[in-house]
């Protein structure tokens, strides 16, 4: 997320409203540990995003928010016209920045579905905490469509999605929509989705094959500003009333120890009437569609980005 100077001043900050209830809950995350667990991050995916960059044929929007620019990656099927518009939201536990790792599967997206599809780099913690990140996520959104308007795009169907706690942000944003009754998204697909932030009823067959629970405790930490706001519905969308989602494709791993929760959530939203499309890929975890990543298994990936492409043709 790109901030620059010109818009109204920053909302949140790098200290937390409620310290005192957060370091009780996690003694040992220090908000300055972000910065060495980005670093090592930098380290890893930096050839990578470089190269992403030098060929990246996006057209790129940027949408003035009241804690800065949001940056947003449009990209557009070269050979039909568009049937939708998607937004994607990338991973990285809602405090890594890098857009550029789903630009490839935004790009082929867009070709294999024949869609718009806008990758957006959406505002991170412990910079901006919880609901900042969504919120303004939002209002990008809102700010793109009014360009689409305006466009010969106008018109088209609103689809969201993501990975991991990117795939939180999309069920935010619908949550968000339907509250604001001004945007209707059409459809949803979530790649491994955080839709319950309670660390305590994680488990996982394997614990060596999921992610760390000393990790879910630093992201927790630096992204909410206290204990409650865990539960709530736009970080929690379990919690959330299921009639508010519009029809959801869930790409499960069966590995990962937010797959019992994404179940749940899917059969929640099933028992409301809500059109579900659940699939648990056997033996994959966390981060399975993402060649970038050591979890990458290419059969699977290949099969749940098809599953979301034919997801995206069908219900625009």
């Amino acid at each position: 997320m790109c901030y620059r100077p010109g818009a109204e001043l920053p909302v949140g900050n790098m200290r937390r409203k409620s310290e005192d209830e957060l370091m009780s809950m996690f003694p040992e995350v220090r908000d300055e540990d972000v910065y060495e667990y980005r670093c090592q991050k930098e380290i890893c995916y930096a050839q990578y995003c470089k190269e992403i960059r030098a060929s990246d044929d996006s057209e790129k929007i940027s949408v003035k928010t009241p804690i800065g620019y949001v940056d947003c990656y449009l990209y557009r099927p070269a050979e039909t016209s568009p049937c939708a518009v998607v937004f994607n939201f990338h991973g990285g536990g809602m405090v890594l920045g890098y857009w550029e790792l789903d630009a490839p599967y935004c790009r082929d997206l867009a070709k294999a579905a024949g869609a718009i599809v806008v990758n957006v780099d959406y505002p991170l913690a412990p910079e901006y905490r919880h609901p900042i990140g969504h919120r303004m996520a939002y209002k990008a959104v809102r700010g793109v469509i009014e360009h689409i308007e305006t466009s010969d795009m106008a018109g088209l169907p609103i689809m969201v999605g993501g990975s991991s706690a990117g795939a939180n942000v999309a069920a935010g944003i619908s949550q968000l929509a339907y509250e604001d009754g001004n945007v209707v998204i059409a459809g949803q697909y979530l790649n491994y989705p955080v839709v319950l932030w309670d660390l305590q009823g994680l488990s996982a067959p394997d614990p060596s094959k999921a992610i760390p629970i000393s990790r879910m405790r630093q992201y927790a930490a630096w992204a909410f500003e206290n204990e409650s706001q865990m539960g709530m519905p736009l970080a929690s969308p379990l919690n959330a009333r299921a009639s508010v989602f519009p029809p959801t494709l869930i790409n499960a791993a069966s590995y990962d120890s937010l797959c019992p929760d994404t179940v749940l959530f899917a059969e929640k939203l099933g028992k409301a009437g809500v059109e579900i499309d659940l699939k648990v890929f056997e033996e994959c975890m966390h981060g399975f569609t993402h060649k970038d990543l050591s979890e990458y298994r290419p059969e699977d990936a290949q099969d749940a980005w098809a599953r979301i492409a034919g997801f995206i043709r069908n219900h625009s």
